[in-house]
């Protein structure tokens, strides 16, 4: 799995654009979690979910809607490491009554306690006595060295986690299956395009 995880601190930036997702990790504050199931405006049925995660030194709501709650919830029912660390992947950041909320869209995922090396980070800083006190960072970043994409290709497995810069051309895309659903949000009707619009 490759994240490009961003400090719950810098949120707040990314939530007054609608262009990019954001992956985040953080502690669930499993006291917290409140489930709500209504019908919205228009009558139809609607699953919510709302929680807080923490790095340490920030905290942000993540609110789940609908299918995307259930799968959720079946996962919570695993048993899993106390405390709880949750990656949500290409989550949508806005901002909700004063309070940043990173929500889930057709491309989110979300992983708890997974074996990524931010989760390790984070379970490791979190034995430490001090860690509501800590300043805890997913890194800084270093200085990106530019290689041609060709190079990649040189380095081995424990160059896995190394961040490079390339330049290069997209040529062609090819979608091999729809990570996406065409769908109008208020009134749950699927949508076509027609003419390439």
């Amino acid at each position: 799995m490759v994240f490009d995880f961003y400090d719950l601190a810098d949120l707040q930036q990314l939530a007054k654009q609608t262009a990019y997702l954001a992956d985040v990790v953080g502690v669930i504050q499993e006291s917290e979690l409140t489930l709500a199931r209504f019908k919205n405006k228009l009558g139809n049925p609607q699953t919510q979910m709302k929680f807080h995660i923490s790095d340490g030194k920030t905290t942000i709501r993540v609110t789940f809607w609908d299918t995307f709650v259930e799968s959720f919830e079946e996962a919570l029912k695993e048993m899993f490491e106390e405390p709880l660390i949750l990656i949500v992947g290409c989550g949508t950041v806005t901002e909700w009554q004063g309070d940043v909320d990173i929500s889930n869209i057709g491309a989110t995922t979300f992983h708890i306690n997974s074996n990524h090396h931010s989760v390790n980070d984070m379970r490791n800083m979190l034995k430490d006595p001090n860690y509501k006190n800590q300043q805890y960072l997913l890194g800084k970043k270093p200085e990106l060295k530019v290689i041609a994409v060709e190079e990649i290709m040189n380095y081995n497995l424990d160059s896995a986690e190394k961040e490079f810069l390339c330049d290069l051309t997209v040529s062609t895309v090819l979608q091999t299956t729809q990570w996406f659903r065409n769908i109008y949000t208020s009134c749950y009707e699927d949508t076509y395009s027609v003419d390439n619009l």
